[in-house]
């Protein structure tokens, strides 16, 4: 999604594996030396993030959550709090299209890097139970309590922008000027003052990549794009069915974690849904493809000042 042929000046890129994807930074304008010393306490930062958040890894404080017993409320550090703060936003903003416990409930339930080329829909696990409203979180104290032995955490829709959030603090305390992180090919984090024309980032058909719809400039905060092709394979919180509204939804926002979250419902969401729930924040945009019809595309929100344009 990146165009990085249109950024002016040398172009920095490094890159480290962590939660099942490729994290890299891209500078332009810093030395090679300073550039190396950001990128590895950037990927230090998020190795130890995806330690604490991981929900395959058993120390983790996901783990210990969703092991614990029913009315027991567990003590976790303050990275997990905050994913689960925000999720009950989304959740409620939303109307459920986003649910952090959807993603444990699915049969099988591996580690991306063990399921590649596995084509299979996902199949709703008869153990498993969808249900936020069951996870009670106290940010003064610092606990969550499940209120349901069935119903466990994923944090596999904000996981990694949660990541890039905090990885984008440490590209401030370094003093970068010029800087954007990114997981994958799913979400990025601008970070300072962007090049002269901005990070310019491509609109594309995931069925047909070759083909650009439009180009957009990003000067500051996050953009996330949530991806089907095919046949549905995106359960739905609410109605625990596999769906499928839009093609792709483009969601730009001030954090990456929230972009991640949003991006994610919308392609379960109305038009309509979409449109009240961007409404309810500052400074968001979506770009939405549409399913039907190969090639359309439809803005929410101004994106006078960021000068989109649709091929």
């Amino acid at each position: 999604m990146l165009d990085s042929q249109a950024v002016q000046g040398e172009l920095i890129h490094l890159s480290h594996t962590a939660m099942a994807t490729e994290f890299a930074c891209w500078f332009v304008g810093e030395s090679r030396a300073d550039a190396h010393g950001v990128a590895r306490a950037v990927f230090d930062e998020v190795d130890r993030l995806e330690r604490a958040l991981s929900f395959f890894i058993s120390s983790s404080d996901v783990s210990r959550a969703n092991s614990s017993r029913v009315d027991t409320a567990v003590r976790v550090g303050s990275e997990l709090i905050d994913c689960l703060v925000l999720s009950r936003r989304l959740f409620e903003c939303t109307g459920g299209a986003f649910d952090p416990t959807v993603g444990a409930c699915l049969e099988g339930r591996r580690r991306w890097t063990e399921d590649q080329g596995n084509t299979s829909r996902p199949v709703m696990s008869r153990a498993g139970k969808v249900g936020f409203e069951q996870i009670a979180v106290d940010s003064e104290r610092f606990t969550v309590l499940r209120q349901d032995a069935a119903v466990k955490i994923d944090l596999g829709g904000i996981g990694k922008g949660y990541a890039l959030d905090q990885a984008g603090g440490i590209l401030d305390d370094w003093g970068i000027d010029c800087g954007l992180i990114s997981a994958g090919r799913s979400s990025w984090l601008a970070v300072g003052s962007a090049p002269a024309d901005g990070w310019m980032m491509c609109l594309r058909d995931p069925e047909d990549e070759a083909t650009d719809l439009g180009r957009f400039d990003v000067s500051k905060g996050a953009v996330s794009v949530s991806v089907q092709s095919g046949e549905p394979h995106i359960v739905d919180p609410r109605s625990r069915q596999l769906t499928q509204t839009w093609r792709c939804a483009w969601v730009l926002a001030p954090q990456a974690a929230l972009a991640d979250g949003l991006s994610t419902a919308f392609m379960l969401m109305s038009l309509r849904e979409i449109e009240e729930c961007c409404c309810q924040f500052e400074n968001v945009w979506t770009i939405l493809l549409d399913r039907n019809r190969p090639g359309r595309l439809i803005p929410v929100g101004d994106w006078t000042e960021l000068n989109l344009t649709l091929s």
